[in-house]
């Protein structure tokens, strides 16, 4: 699963339960930002503060019951978007919690 470069444009595509008014979508500059920004739908969702450690298993298990998770790669070869399973954005963002669990 290689990552896409560094500042590629990515656009998610949120459904977080079988009801279509749960869709939302983000755009993001970056891999890390979309990261980011699903880590802080855990938070929103899970009333934790920035400042806590993220429980990874809890956030997994969050991670695994949205219903549909789609992130579109901008893919400069192509000139277009390419679309990754919710997986590949959860092999990233485990990648992701463990660097930032190792930072004192």
């Amino acid at each position: 699963m290689s990552p896409p470069p560094a500042e590629s444009h990515i656009i998610l595509l949120i459904q977080q339960g079988s009801d279509p008014k749960t869709r939302i979508w983000s755009d993001h500059c970056s891999l890390r930002s979309a990261i980011e920004y699903i880590v802080g739908v855990y938070q929103t969702n899970q009333a934790v503060s920035e400042k806590e450690s993220i429980d990874v298993s809890r956030f997994f298990n969050f991670f695994d019951e949205i219903y549909d998770c789609v992130p579109l790669v901008y893919d400069r070869h192509f000139r277009a978007y390419i679309p990754h399973e919710k997986q590949w954005l959860l092999h990233h963002a485990q990648e992701y919690l463990t660097a930032a669990r190792q930072i004192p």
